[in-house]
């Protein structure tokens, strides 16, 4: 599935793992806690948005992948690094994060889409449905 890789500067950090599915601004300002104000519409796109959380130094990062699509359920590709043991890092606390937005007409809709964000190994660490 075709997606578009985006960064927004105003979009407050968050100290926890969080796993985002955004169907409009009200949803993008109730979750960030304020107004946003970059110029984003989601009138016919969502935003996908993966945070590691707080990560105590450098050389975390958090990014997406590849998203699929098989009937109502999205599945959300994910890779993790972390730094090694030894390796010459940032000392400055990060939240590594990645957005994304994908056309709302390239999903299945009307009606309850499940995405399903997957980390290597296969393993799901969220889910969330959001209605299209």
């Amino acid at each position: 599935m075709n997606f578009q890789r985006i960064t927004l500067h105003d979009i407050p950090p968050l100290d926890l793992p969080a796993y985002l599915v955004l169907t409009n601004a009200q949803e993008l300002a109730a979750t960030y806690g304020r107004e946003i104000t970059t110029k984003l519409s989601l009138d016919d796109k969502i935003l996908v948005a993966v945070h590691r959380g707080l990560c105590r130094t450098g050389g975390y990062s958090i990014r997406i992948e590849n998203v699929e699509l098989e009937n109502r359920e999205v599945k959300v590709q994910l890779s993790l690094q972390d730094p090694r043991p030894g390796d010459f890092v940032t000392m400055v606390m990060t939240h590594p994060r990645d957005m994304i937005l994908i056309k709302k007409n390239a999903l299945p809709g009307p009606g309850e889409v499940t995405f399903h964000f997957v980390a290597p190994g296969g393993i799901v660490v969220a889910q969330q449905r959001v209605k299209i």
